[in-house]
């Protein structure tokens, strides 16, 4: 691809050397979408394009243009293993409206403008362009080359007249109707008509997390702070340019009413009806039909005062409990506080791009928008690491806007090499990293604020520092406001690194199995012998969420039946174990474990026994008879968890 870039450069064509294909894949697309154009990447061959595919796969799912170039082989040396070959066409083609390999330099040309319109007509989607090495560096007389014209601007279909007709009539019948406005309405550029429609027709509306600020967040019928209720009492929902897929539940119950009628508008015609049936589908460009709706529907249509109420006392709800979470005291963050911080100091005008769980989660319900197309997320693949490529993409489409990334640790590490791509090229972005430390949490292992501290966060802040742009580490909530108002006057690309307490809690959170209240237990057992689950135990003090450690492992009587193998211990006394807390040990007797004895397991896993051997074993287990050795009694009481999993063999023999 050297070639096409030197030449790019002569020719004035802006570029941008960033450190990965992938991030390259997505800036190229989050470029499109804010900038309403087709930005454009270009990769090597091999492995070099085959790591922008995540980044194709983003732009499909998302529906946002872009163009991606791929170096190749040779086209003479096909099939004959010629250095980094592989199949790109094939290998991009499930994610892309059209990939297609560049066969003949003199019809380059014919080729791009193909690949723009395709990109950008009906509905959006990256297209792959490969290009061979030898059509690449190819010379051909300039009087043969097939010259082509620049693709137009796409068309904006109407819908079919008696369809929009339906529409109104359904739309004023309806007692509670609701408009879903997302990325497709935001990308038609109809947020005029959009407006227009909520304000004539006194509409309540919720935005996709993408499709926010086609109507501005601040507008009085917007009811995201009522999202659920919205959806699930609605009997009429408008679908604008958003799907019906697990965004929005795919349109099915209990998310939303069973009887609930349903208006599409998509530009995609197999998109109608796909997950939900619908009353009415009007296939168009969604400026253009939300306008011929709004004409169909004038004087027609009675605002429903008490739906609008309705929904209204439900966000205000709501936004108390919020209120209440940003407002929590202590100097441990949580995530609501953060954003508050945030937006006082960014204000409202800000390109807001959000990666990570629940940073992405959080960041929806707390910074709001004013226009389309300056929310930019994970979107439809949840994929993680879109932050600092779309923020990137983002600054250089808007380049007068303030770009804000905010990202959570996990997600920060994805793409994190390439904040030095943006400090090359002076992006002034802040980047704000939540460290609620989950990229040190493991499987089965709940992290708390006492396990998280600042000795073991990852430090972000140190790798922007190490690449020359503005760095700040916040551990308290005081510290916050100052170090984000030091990051903006700077002017320069800057990250402020965040601890977030990992125990703070989010709105409404539904108890998980493997939440702070489940008894976590982990049994290890020699080798040859199959593993099995321990019953579960209660510990007295599990309010405190805190873990049992697990029980000493079964010994192995001897075969005289008088004594243990091993080293000599004639019994085990209850061990000291016992829940760990902030405070010390569990004051609770019952966190104290027992052991057991358990027969020998044969080299299948299954323990052989003898009746007798077993009979005797329930009795021990029971507390009711000395041992049958004669050597004196064990240790009684209630059977324990390794008691239990010697009667669990001995119930498999």
């Amino acid at each position: 691809m050297g070639p096409f870039l030197d030449e790019a450069v002569r020719a004035g064509i802006e570029n941008y050397t960033i450190r990965h294909e992938q991030a390259i894949a997505m800036a190229a697309q989050a470029y499109s979408y804010v900038r309403r154009d087709v930005g454009v990447g270009a990769v090597t061959s091999g492995p070099a394009m085959t790591n922008a595919i995540t980044g194709l796969a983003t732009a499909w799912a998302n529906c946002w243009p872009m163009l991606l170039l791929g170096g190749s082989s040779e086209l003479g040396k096909r099939g004959l293993g010629d250095f980094q070959e592989l199949p790109q066409v094939e290998s991009a083609s499930p994610y892309c409206r059209w990939a297609v390999s560049v066969d003949e330099p003199r019809r380059i040309p014919w080729f791009v403008s193909e690949a723009v319109k395709r990109a950008t007509h009906g509905r959006p989607g990256p297209v792959y362009l490969d290009l061979p090495a030898d059509v690449l560096t190819a010379s051909v007389p300039e009087s043969e080359v097939e010259e082509h014209p620049v693709s137009p601007e796409p068309p904006r279909p109407a819908a079919d007249a008696a369809l929009v007709e339906r529409a109104a009539s359904a739309l004023a019948r309806a007692e509670r109707p609701l408009l879903i406005l997302g990325k497709g309405a935001a990308w038609a550029d109809a947020a005029p008509e959009a407006r227009a429609l909520v304000d004539e027709l006194g509409i309540p509306f919720v935005p996709s997390p993408m499709g926010k600020g086609v109507v501005p967040d601040d507008h009085p019928l917007c009811m995201a702070g009522a999202r659920s209720f919205a959806l699930r009492q609605a009997d009429l929902v408008i679908l604008a340019g958003a799907r019906f897929n697990w965004t929005f539940h795919f349109g099915r119950p209990p998310r939303f009413a069973e009887d609930a009628r349903v208006v599409q508008i998509d530009i995609e015609p197999s998109e109608i009806g796909l997950a939900r049936p619908a009353e009415a589908g009007l296939v168009g460009d969604a400026r253009t039909v939300l306008a011929q709706l709004r004409e169909a529907a004038a004087g027609r249509v009675e605002r429903r005062e008490e739906w609008i109420a309705a929904l209204g006392r439900e966000r205000a709800g709501n936004a108390a409990q919020i209120a209440q979470l940003a407002d929590a005291p202590g100097e441990r963050l949580n995530l609501y506080r953060m954003y508050r911080d945030i937006n006082e100091v960014v204000g409202p005008d800000a390109v807001v791009v959000a990666d990570g769980e629940a940073t992405m989660a959080i960041s929806r319900v707390m910074q709001p928008n004013a226009r389309a197309r300056e929310r930019l997320d994970a979107g439809t693949t949840g994929c993680m690491g879109v932050g600092i490529p779309y923020a990137i993409g983002a600054q250089i489409a808007r380049p007068e806007a303030r770009v804000v990334c905010a990202m959570g640790d996990f997600a920060a590490g994805w793409n994190g090499m390439d904040l030095e791509t943006a400090v090359r090229y002076e992006l002034p972005i802040l980047f704000v990293v939540a460290n609620n430390g989950s990229i040190r949490r493991r499987p089965g292992r709940a992290l708390s604020a006492d396990d998280f501290g600042p000795d073991d966060a990852v430090r972000y802040d140190r790798l922007m520092a190490a690449f020359g742009g503005h760095a700040e580490h916040v551990e308290s909530a005081r510290e916050l406001r100052p170090a984000l108002e030091r990051a903006v006057a700077a002017g320069r690309p800057a990250l402020v690194h965040v601890l977030i307490d990992p125990g703070a809690r989010r709105k409404l959170r539904l108890a998980q199995p493997g939440g702070p209240h489940a008894v976590r237990r982990r049994l290890t057992l020699p080798a040859l012998r199959t593993p099995l689950a321990a019953p579960r135990q209660r510990c007295q003090n599990v309010a405190r969420g805190r873990r049992r450690r697990e029980p000493p492992r079964p010994r192995r009587r001897s075969s005289g039946g008088t004594g243990w193998t091993g080293p000599t211990r004639p019994s085990r006394r209850p061990s000291a174990r016992t829940c760990r807390t902030s405070s010390g040990r569990c004051p609770s007797a019952t966190a104290r474990w027992r052991s057991t004895t358990g027969p020998a397991p044969t080299p299948s896993g299954r323990a052989t026994a003898s009746r007798t051997t077993r009979r005797r074993r329930r009795t021990r287990l029971s507390g009711s008879a000395p041992s049958p050795t004669g050597a004196g009694s064990r240790p009684t009481g209630r059977a324990t968890t390794a008691g239990a999993v010697s009667r669990r063999w001995s119930s498999s023999s």
